[in-house]
């Protein structure tokens, strides 16, 4: 989806629930934990709340550099829409750029009902590179009498 449109839905949302708090968001960053780390893609993964109602979620964590940032992507989206989200109504969108995927994401639970907002950061780890051998050492010892 567009980030224009997210952002429009998103705002909609905001203007026609309450957000969710407390024990809601709680088990919103339990589920986003297990997820990342069970999905075996993400590493270093920390999450919490806010009291930004754009990112009432958020999350950081990392990627491969062996996993394309198109995967990440496609990662995370399958674990919005598999596990986490709620039933009733969801908009999210992907945002990918060198190095990096972003999650901006909103879901309704019921009606009425709360919804809460999720903005998840994956960056790509660097891969180091390979160390050359260093060169054999030569003897630079003249010899003495």
């Amino acid at each position: 989806m567009d980030l224009r449109d997210f952002h429009k839905l998103r705002t909609a949302m905001q203007h026609s629930a309450p957000a969710g708090g407390g024990d809601e968001l709680l088990a919103l960053q339990q589920r986003l934990w297990c997820a990342l780390v069970k999905s075996g893609v993400f590493t270093d993964v920390e999450v919490g709340a806010t009291d930004d109602p754009n990112r009432l979620v958020i999350a950081m964590c990392r990627f491969s550099g062996q996993v394309t940032v198109d995967e990440a992507a496609t990662e995370l989206e399958r674990l919005w829409t598999d596990g986490l989200r709620y039933d009733l109504w969801e908009a999210h969108t992907v945002i990918i750029s060198r190095g990096q995927v972003e999650l901006e994401a909103v879901t309704r639970k019921a009606i009425p009902g709360h919804y809460v907002t999720l903005h998840v950061l994956a960056q790509q780890s660097v891969i180091p590179a390979q160390r050359v051998p260093w060169p054999a050492q030569r003897s630079t010892l003249v010899p003495t009498r």
